[in-house]
């Protein structure tokens, strides 16, 4: 950034002191107020109205946080249930452990670990479409 020059300096000064001196002499006495006209009942009206609207909406908005926390509460419980599910999924033997204890017949009926992964996405799927709000607030 260039540095003004005294010069220059002297001149700005100059200026503001100029438009200083320019502002006072536009400063007027202040008036004395000698009528204050009341607002009207129309706009008392109008005033007390809008006082109820944002009391309204303040108690809904109150209500709106409580439902907020309460959805927040069960989401993260049904998280912890859910990684809880992922732990156990992940400590389910594998098809290849349960050929020993197993006939093929019974590998067949039985769930495989890909199995219960599509059970545990659909599981969170169902989990996150019922924690969404309903369009009635509920």
């Amino acid at each position: 950034m260039n540095q003004p020059t005294r010069e220059e300096f002297e001149e700005f000064k100059q200026e503001v002191k100029e438009e200083i001196r320019q502002l006072r002499e536009q400063i007027t006495e202040p008036m004395k107020v000698t009528r204050i006209e009341v607002a009207s009942e129309d706009v008392v009206k109008r005033l007390d109205d809008i006082v109820q609207k944002l009391s309204d909406q303040s108690e809904l908005l109150k209500r709106i946080d409580t439902k907020q926390d309460d959805h927040a509460k069960a989401l993260f419980s049904h998280s912890r249930s859910i990684s809880t599910l992922q732990t156990n999924v992940t400590a389910l033997p594998t098809k290849d452990d349960l050929k020993a204890m197993a006939t093929k017949d019974d590998l067949k009926a039985m769930a495989t670990k890909e199995d219960l992964k599509a059970m545990e996405e659909h599981m969170k799927d169902l989990l996150i479409k019922y924690l969404q709000p309903k369009p009635n607030g509920h």
